[in-house]
């Protein structure tokens, strides 16, 4: 008996289904005016229901003298029916929720944003919304100039009131109408009509990696959208799905009565598996006897369960290309913009292949390719001054990874250099706790006009999931300092045996060398270092370490490691070691700063620590392979440091 009734049961449910969405009402668009003769940043406005509504979409007009701007568009609505008037609505988010963020290509028209909002608003409410742009460029008109409050434009279903301007939520210029059409579905106005109005829980952030759970709570909120009361201890049947599994449904008494528009929260007993790796709909349905509009009865969240893109293989790379001209705020795969950090235009990391739009304040084109229109980086406008712009990575698991380390390039050109430069941070979050470490390597402001090579050692980091956020901070500086990476990578650090850097007591810097992790010098890691140079090019040394002692510069071989001497360093060039001075043989003293005439007189640190020589190549057999190394030592020989080598390649 029991199996016949779950069989007829879930009969009836997929019915139910299947006929769910006949009772949809009549499109509509209201036209507020298309006659903007001003620009601004965003618009609060009020719009009153005539009768019950759900708002689907809003289209969007314009600056026609706007270049490939704006980036994105905003649309947020007041938490709590009512109007935006008020000072604190017109300057706070704390009662706005944000509906939707949507990328805008290169634009002069009257864009439509496409939403699929279905925000209801009951028959004689007031709902206040805010619509920002990612610049000044968003259309208004202000000619004659009606007060704000006024109305302004309306039909059968829907008001339009005039409302307030300005810039991210500092909306103090009033008599600013919006310039744009509003798409609804006027809804059946019914005696009995009960709609899902929201999935609540679970509210797991897009850009988390905490796993989804084998049992997680599902909260649902329903509302009153008929004119009669629902009555205390009226049957509701509550279902919600997971996906494609089978529904979960619950029988429900409303504990109190529910006048039109009053709302009923209620958390499931049953819980959900959300422990799929992966993205996944959620589905709520209400079903009540008296129902006469099924239209409105589902609701759906899309739950990122088991977090972001998980990354077991190494190495990762990404390099931020994007196939269109402009920017975009969609990132890559498995990446995200925090919703939760900065508000405002330009608050979100921003992807393009060509130069930033206030051109000579970042990159003309990406690290990789370096021609503009092609490849693609991210990067923070320094038009934002808003702080932080957080871009979260997706999920590492380090657990197979040796020596866990991070590379990126940056490009961080300031036009006042070092004075009021704005600011690049990185953190990371490990889990399963989520717990934050802010700073793990120093901040990044100007550095110049060129891509320079930055990488994070997360070796602290071993055996966990982590992710990393980049945090951009424009609030410092100025317009005239954008901030971007690229090319992004994760690895295991490759074993470096020999002698590393020495900072302020011995250093060798030959036109820019790498290591075989790709660091370079001033990173500070193991090497030997690798460089190349053609034949008429130019060696440009740098060495540094402590002021006014003699620089001894060797040739030889490349051999890590051939001696060590504690206190001193290891020696990365020679042949086999002497049995009895212990020193390697087939060294070349290339200069000897302890003679005090001709080039070897050159060969010593100024007061500041540092030596620079450039010397041009020769003809040189090609290919030829020779081994610098250079030592810091006193006069006397009394104490010298050894630096680490760099084999050049001719």
């Amino acid at each position: 008996m029991r199996s016949i009734k779950n069989q007829l049961f879930m009969g009836l449910l997929v019915v139910f289904w299947v006929v769910s969405g006949e009772l949809h009402g009549q499109s509509g668009t209201l036209t507020t005016t298309l006659a903007g003769g001003i620009n601004n940043v965003g618009a609060m406005f009020d719009v009153k229901a005539l009768s019950n509504i759900e708002i689907d979409s809003f289209d969007v007009r314009f600056s026609p003298t706007l270049t490939g701007l704006p980036t994105s568009v905003q649309v947020w609505a007041l938490n709590t029916p009512g109007s935006h008037a008020s000072l604190a609505n017109r300057t706070s988010s704390a009662n706005w929720n944000l509906l939707a963020t949507v990328p805008v290509p290169s634009s002069s028209t009257v864009f439509p944003l496409n939403l699929n909002l279905a925000y209801p608003i009951l028959a004689g409410s007031t709902q206040a919304f805010y619509i920002t742009v990612a610049n000044s460029g968003m259309r208004l008109w202000d000619s004659p100039g009606p007060l704000s409050g006024t109305l302004f434009a309306s039909n059968s279903d829907l008001e339009f009131y005039v409302g307030h301007s300005g810039t991210h939520f500092n909306a103090n210029m009033g008599g600013q109408v919006w310039n744009g059409n509003i798409h609804y579905t006027a809804l059946p106005t019914l005696s009995d009509d009960i709609s899902m109005l929201s999935v609540d829980v679970p509210a797991v952030a897009s850009v988390s990696c905490f796993p989804g759970g084998v049992s997680e709570p599902v909260s649902i909120a329903v509302r009153n959208m008929g004119l009669n009361p629902v009555p205390a201890n009226s049957l509701l049947t509550l279902f919600y799905q997971v996906g494609n599994n089978a529904p979960v449904s619950e029988f429900v008494f409303t504990p109190n009565v529910l006048n039109t528009g009053d709302i009923f929260s209620y958390v499931f007993t049953r819980r959900a598996n959300l422990s799929a790796i992966g993205a996944t709909n959620l589905t709520a349905t209400v079903v009540y006897g008296l129902d006469l509009n099924s239209s409105n009865d589902m609701a759906s969240v899309q739950v990122p369960s088991g977090g972001r893109l998980r990354v077991t293989s190494y190495p990762f790379i990404e390099d931020f290309n994007v196939t269109t001209t402009g920017s975009t705020s969609e990132p890559p795969l498995g990446f995200g913009n925090e919703s939760t950090d900065s508000i405002g235009p330009f608050s979100d990391w921003l992807f393009r292949n060509d130069a930033t739009p206030s051109f000579g304040t970042g990159p003309l084109a990406d690290h990789s390719t370096g021609i503009s229109g092609m490849g693609g980086y991210a990067y923070v406008e320094g038009n934002g001054a808003v702080a932080p712009i957080n871009l979260r990575t997706p999920c590492f698991d380090l657990s197979g990874l040796s020596n866990p380390i991070c590379r990126f390039w940056v490009h961080s050109d300031n036009a006042n250099g070092n004075t009021n430069a704005n600011q690049l941070n990185i953190d990371v979050i490990s889990y399963p706790f989520g717990f934050l470490t802010t700073d793990v390597t120093p901040s990044i402001s100007h550095l110049g006009s060129a891509w320079i090579l930055h990488v994070v050692d997360l070796s602290p980091f071993a055996g966990q999931m982590i992710q990393l956020v980049f945090r951009g901070n424009t609030s410092i500086g100025g317009s005239g300092h954008d901030i971007a990476i690229d090319d992004l990578s994760v690895s295991g650090l490759q074993a470096t045996p020999g002698q590393a850097p020495q900072p302020g007591l011995a250093v060798l810097d030959l036109n820019n060398p790498f290591n075989i992790n790709g660091n370079t010098v001033d990173l500070g890691f193991g090497g030997p270092y690798f460089t190349s140079v053609a034949e008429g090019g130019t060696l440009l040394f740098h060495i540094e370490g402590t002021p006014l002692q003699t620089i001894l510069l060797l040739g030889g071989p490349l051999n890590p490691v051939v001696a060590s001497f504690p206190g001193i360093g290891s020696m990365d060039i020679g042949g086999p070691v002497d049995p009895i001075t212990g020193i390697p043989s087939a060294i070349t003293v290339l200069a000897d700063g302890a003679i005090s005439f001709g080039l070897d007189g050159f060969f010593v640190t100024a007061v500041d620590g540092q030596f620079d020589f450039a010397t041009s190549v020769p003809s040189l057999p090609p290919g030829l392979r020779i081994t610098f190394q250079a030592v810091i030592a006193s006069s006397a020989m009394v104490s010298m440091k050894l630096s680490n080598a760099v084999e050049v390649t001719f």
